[in-house]
């Protein structure tokens, strides 16, 4: 059971404890989705395996907890930040291929004008995250950056389930190919017809 002085939420890790947290209770779930999205996460990888290799130093050459902690906690929220990019990669992704159908068909235009809010604020945030997660000069930054990502990573979420996975888009899809396909061969019948009439004034002209 954790106890309150290892129950640091999104602070910055300082035992050994609390750097196991992190990475059971942030890391893990991220890693998880990712791995979901059939691609090897190498940079996350890499990140816990630089993390392991500090901690290790403890007990193989003596160096202080607080040094291992100090120095494992910065590769372990680098790859939980990005976990957090590659899950929005993913959801913009998602958003580009959404774009491509004609979803304004869905409740007259408020699926739609939710669904780009929704797009910009995620991106908004996204920007204010980065900038965090830079700025190592203020104590503070750690938390503010987890804070940040965290409000994108359930946005991004937001938008998969509710817009993306909405049961509504397979219709509008379809209304959409139908559509294209309709013009497709409003298009040929055009050229067709046009060719005709071509073909028609030039041997009238020739003949």
């Amino acid at each position: 059971m954790t106890t309150p002085s290892e129950d640091l939420s999104n602070g910055t890790p300082l035992t050994f404890n609390q750097l196991t947290k992190i990475y059971y209770d942030r890391y893990k779930p991220l890693y998880s989705q990712v791995q979901t999205f059939n691609e090897m996460p190498v940079e996350l990888i890499f990140e816990v395996a630089a993390a392991w290799d500090h901690v290790t130093r403890h007990w193989m050459y003596g160096e202080s907890e607080a040094s291992c902690v100090d120095k494992a906690s910065r590769h372990v929220k680098r790859a939980i930040f990005d976990a957090f990019k590659l899950i929005l990669k993913a959801r913009v992704d998602e958003y580009d291929e959404l774009r491509a159908v004609d979803t304004s068909l869905i409740n007259n235009g408020e699926f739609d004008r939710e669904l780009i809010a929704l797009m910009a604020e995620i991106r908004r945030d996204a920007i204010d995250a980065r900038m965090a997660e830079g700025n190592t000069s203020a104590p503070e930054s750690w938390s503010d950056a987890f804070n940040l990502w965290d409000k994108v990573h359930a946005n991004c979420e937001k938008f998969n389930q509710e817009f993306y996975l909405n049961d509504k888009v397979e219709w509008a899809r379809k209304k959409t190919q139908e559509f294209t396909s309709r013009r497709r061969w409003e298009g040929f019948g055009i050229g067709v017809a046009a060719s005709a009439v071509v073909t028609l004034v030039w041997w009238m002209i020739v003949g």
